[in-house]
Parts: structure tokens; sequence; C-alpha cells
């Protein structure tokens, strides 16, 4: 990757959540409302705001819902895209993956991870584990895949089952992602373009013949397709292709935690398949009332929310929105729904290592700061002070 394509705050934000640069012919789903942030130097040219719905009023409590502990810190690995911040340029845009107002439900599910020890290392499958889900993942491929050798077992903070041959690599991690890359690419019918380039129309066909070829890798009961489009500050197009599974607690339990993503290479063919699965392993709580994003947004301008930025929310009028993710990583024991606002910083307020870019300051490109601050979605009632 180049300077141009990294021109971000130590983490970027995930490419899922990048507004597309024409407005005009922005994909909504029919029952969800799709927007992203225009980040790492999109030119955008609008935004919108996708409002979030407010809960009144609060639910009873619920003592038989277990309290939960909030992560000690974030980690720039963690879901969710979790950076310290990125650039846009403009004055646009926030930036949601949220059902329509209407069908957003007043609780969502919270869990126990199995994956990540305190000390951040992975132990959520085991060894057996790890290759029932390769062994899946090879039967799921054919005949696209030679049979593949023994795998090759790494053994670090991340453990993993590795095969290669043939031109197609596989690894199976612990924490239950599924990594394939095919090092010359496979062609896709020709009746579909699947580039970085494609338009929506475009898009849609070839991700929902991508879905349906390789259902039974993905193994969703419930696929929900997405596809964002932005343009890159150096003028270069990119386009995501993912597929969530809605069925595991709602679109956006899926969306964060249980999706799959497809790669073009330069000549339209498949390059790689990545699926994740952050409930690997992990026990459901319970379903968690949510509190409004106004009640959240107040928490956050008192100061109790979670970020890696070293800059305090300025003010209210500095806040362009917010979304709500998951978080999931290093450091993440509990696997709970978390209000996401996007937050514009002056520049008189940021650190220099923060608002320098590779191409110099911020301000001298005419770029703005936005920095990325969470605040628990769950009532607070049912979050451990301790």
């Amino acid at each position: 990757m180049t300077n141009e394509r990294l021109l971000y705050c130590l983490n970027g934000v995930d490419e899922r959540f990048i507004l597309k640069a024409d407005p005009a012919r922005r994909y909504v789903r029919p029952q969800f409302r799709l927007a992203a942030l225009a980040a790492c130097l999109c030119l955008v040219f609008g935004g919108i705001f996708a409002v979030v719905r407010q809960i009144v009023p609060s639910a009873p409590f619920d003592p038989s819902l277990p309290h939960v502990s909030l992560p000690e810190t974030l980690s720039e690995e963690g879901g969710g895209g979790s950076g310290l911040g990125t650039y846009f340029d403009g004055d646009s845009l926030i930036c949601s993956l949220l059902p329509d107002e209407r069908e957003l439900p007043e609780a969502l599910p919270v869990y126990r991870s199995g994956v990540f020890s305190p000390d951040g290392t992975v132990r959520g499958l085991t060894k057996a584990g790890m290759r029932e889900r390769l062994e899946q993942a090879l039967s799921a491929l054919e005949p696209d895949t030679a049979p593949l050798p023994p795998y090759v077992f790494g053994d670090d903070r991340t453990p993993s089952l590795n095969v290669k041959a043939a031109g197609t690599s596989v690894r199976v991690t612990a924490d239950g992602t599924v990594d394939i890359t095919f090092d010359n690419g496979l062609p896709l019918p020709d009746r579909y373009v699947f580039r970085s380039d494609s338009s929506d129309a475009e898009a849609l066909a070839a991700l929902g013949w991508l879905t349906e070829r390789y259902s039974d890798l993905l193994g969703f009961a419930e696929p929900s397709p997405f596809t964002t489009a932005s343009r890159l500050y150096s003028g270069e197009a990119q386009r995501s292709y993912l597929v969530c599974d809605a069925s595991c607690g709602g679109i956006i339990v899926g969306y964060s935690l249980r999706c799959a993503r497809f790669f073009p290479d330069e000549n339209g063919a498949l390059k790689r398949i990545l699926l994740t699965d952050g409930l690997t392993a992990a026990e459901k709580l319970g379903d968690y009332p949510l509190i409004t994003e106004k009640e959240a947004e107040n928490k956050l301008l008192a100061g109790k929310y979670l970020s890696l930025s070293p800059v305090r929310v300025p003010g209210r009028k500095y806040i362009l929105g917010a979304d709500i993710v998951y978080l999931n990583g290093p450091g993440v024991q509990t696997l709970m729904p978390f209000y996401r606002f996007y937050v514009c910083l002056p520049y008189e307020l940021l650190p220099e290592e923060l608002e320098r870019t590779p191409l110099g300051t911020a301000k001298e490109n005419g770029l703005k700061v936005c920095g990325i601050y969470y605040v628990p979605a769950i009532d607070g009632r049912y979050i451990s002070r301790g």
C-alpha cells in the first residue's frame, strides 16, 4: 500500500463504513438504511445522517441479566474500526449501518467472548475445532481447489492452521477467521463485473452470484449483502463486497460479528475471501435494553466514553453523528453494542501526530480530522463499576 492509501491516523476506518462519493448512486437496501463514514481521504460531495431511534421510556430493570464490564482499553485491532481518527474532505457526513428506525430493536444481545484471554492471546477454537473448520472450508471450495497437503499448525498469540497448494492458501485461526487466497484469481462468469470501479448494479449482481456460489462456505442462514463505493483522495475507486449473517441476532450483530468479504484482483477475478466470526465460542448473556442516542450523546459530552483519541470532545456542535457497532478484539471480554460517535476535531486541539498526514498537515490539504468515540449502548444499570 502507498502512503496515499494509508492517509489516516494510526488506524483507519473499516472500508465497510466508507460513504460513496456519488450520493445519487448510493445503494440502500429496501429494509435497511446503509450509510457510511467517508474516510481514508474519500472525495465526498454529499452526506446523509442516519437517525438513531429514540427509545422511551426506559425499560424496567431486569435483575436476571448479569452485570457486564467494559474493556479496560481499546485496541487498534478491535472490531468496528476503533481507530484514533481519520481524515475526510468536505462537510459531509455520517454514517451508520442501522435498520430503519421502525425496525430497530429495543434491546440487543450481549455475549461473553470465548476467544480472547485477558492478556490478549486467542483461546477460542481448539486445534480440533480449527481442523474441522478447515475441512469444511476445503469441502465447500471444491471443485475450485485441488486436494491440499497436510496443514501446518501455527502456535503463536493467534493459533492457526495453514495449508497451501495449487495456488490456493487457506488459513483458519482460533478466533474463527477463515482467510482464503487464490494466487491467480478465480474468474466470475462473463456476465458479471467484479471490480473496484463497478457500478452499484454490477456490484450487487456480482455479490449475489458470489453469495450463492459460496453459500456452503459461508453457512449463513440469513445472508444480507452490502456493497459500498468510495473514491480515495488519489482518485482511485474503491468498492467493498460484503455479506453478513442476519440470523445470529439481527443485522447489527451480523454486520459487526459474522460476515464475509470478497476481494477482486486487478482483472476482476476473485482474489480473496475473508470470513470473520466474532461469535466463535461466545456465550449469550441475554438481551439488554438500549439507551437512546441522546442519552449516549450526553455521556459522550460528560467524558464517559472509550476512545484512542487524545482529544476530549469539544462540544455538541462538533458531533457529526453516530452508528451502533459491537467491539471485538484483544482485551474485549464482553461483546456488547456501542454507539460509535464521529466527532470533527478543531485543528487547534490536535496534537501534531494527529494533524499531520504523509502529504502535509490536514489543514494544508483542506482536510478535517474525525475522532471516533464509543459509548456503551446498553443501559448503564447493567454495567459493573469496578
